[in-house]
């Protein structure tokens, strides 16, 4: 991939999530898919899409979110369950960043070598996620059209707008 591409990609990533997340609504259920389902309503309203781009929207989010718990927000947004956490296991990073700094606090001797090895297997997870959120970004952006991603981008930076105030 030219970095170039993958830079931008990268930074418009984590807008068009948030943007669709936030601005193509999730709300507070809890039911698998609910989250899909307004965020696709959503960008039905504000986007005017077509019955098969809502068919095909939907197919890549359901894909994209396959196992994390889309419609649970208060764990970190849409479909971020399980992401910075200890291979799923419910143990969060933590202020110090992960439950190996607790581990290490109670050892005689810090053992750094163990640290940078949890450090790197969460790099490799990211990095996952990271390559697969790319994937869907430019799934749903071949579906929209020029007039309808512009209006999504409208629509990303006035949210961005009013979250910096």
């Amino acid at each position: 991939m030219n970095f170039k591409l993958g830079t931008i990609r990268s930074l418009c990533l984590p807008v068009l999530l948030l943007a669709f997340g936030t601005t193509f609504a999730f709300g507070k259920e809890d039911r698998p898919g609910k989250g899909i389902d307004r965020m696709v309503a959503k960008m039905e309203k504000e986007l005017k899409l077509t019955p098969d781009q809502s068919t095909r929207i939907r197919a890549i989010l359901e894909k994209d979110t396959a196992g994390m718990g889309m419609g649970k927000r208060h764990e970190g947004g849409p479909g971020m369950q399980g992401e910075g956490k200890n291979e799923g296991k419910g143990e969060g990073m933590g202020p110090l960043g992960g439950p190996e700094f607790a581990q290490q606090l109670r050892a005689d001797k810090v053992d750094t070598e163990t640290l940078n090895k949890a450090f790197e297997e969460r790099q490799g997870r990211m990095r996952t996620m990271h390559a697969k959120r790319i994937a869907t970004f430019v799934a749903i952006h071949d579906v929209l059209t020029p007039e309808q991603r512009a209006k999504a981008a409208d629509e990303m930076e006035k949210r961005a707008a009013k979250m910096k105030k």
